[in-house]
């Protein structure tokens, strides 16, 4: 539970809340040099565009679009660094202790770290926003980027588990062949929604299967022992 662990693209979820609370959710970011280098892009965007950052949020959300979180974080802060700075400041309001951020998407690094229980409360923190709940409830999302209107489509890693798991709400999951597979995001059972986070399954299906697991120890005892 307190391991320290690579988040891979749950990363993003702390890099949504920290755009909500810049009060820049509805403004733009340009596309940048890093953002159209940066690894598993998924946007492919052209040198010159801008794009809402509402837009970039569910495409970095639904699409784990590297190169969103890469440009969110240029048109928010000037830099991936500085906005880095700003996750690790959440970090420290929320009073967990063993979670550090250098990126926002997730590329590993010796000083990018959580553990199961940190994400948890970063994802519980996240709840207290609408607009965070609206990004990670939301199943598939379209949009067009602002100069040259280039139409984009994207849709939700977890669309098949919200059609046979009651009470999932939606969040973010994270995988790499090295880490395996991860998920953070939110259950709703009698009324009350709960944080869940598995991390580092050997396989996809197996963090489903997991993270069902999780599910039903809520419904058997009715809240987090921890």
């Amino acid at each position: 539970m307190n391991k320290r662990q690579k988040p891979a693209s749950c990363t993003k979820i702390m890099t949504l809340i920290t755009l909500i609370e810049s009060g820049k959710f509805n403004g733009t970011s340009p596309v940048t040099y890093k953002s159209r280098n940066v690894a598993a892009q998924r946007l492919n965007a052209y040198s010159g565009d801008r794009y809402r950052n509402r837009d970039l949020a569910y495409a970095m959300i639904l699409g784990s679009a590297n190169d969103a979180a890469v440009m969110i974080a240029t048109g928010v802060s000037g830099s991936e660094r500085n906005y880095a700075r700003r996750m690790n400041r959440i970090v420290r309001k929320i009073g967990i202790k063993h979670t550090h951020f250098t990126n926002t998407y997730g590329s590993p690094n010796k000083r990018h770290y959580t553990t199961a229980y940190d994400l948890s409360r970063i994802t519980a923190y996240g709840y207290r926003y609408d607009r965070f709940c609206q990004v990670v409830g939301k199943e598939q999302y379209g949009f067009r980027s602002v100069k040259y209107h280039k139409r984009y489509g994207c849709y939700t890693a977890d669309h098949m588990v919200r059609r046979h798991m009651k009470g999932h709400i939606g969040g973010k999951t994270g995988y790499s062949e090295v880490l395996g597979a991860s998920y953070s995001g939110l259950y709703k059972y009698k009324g009350r929604v709960y944080a869940v986070t598995q991390m580092n399954a050997r396989t996809k299906p197996l963090r489903w299967k997991d993270v069902s697991k999780l599910y039903k120890y809520v419904r058997k005892y009715g809240k987090s022992k921890y």
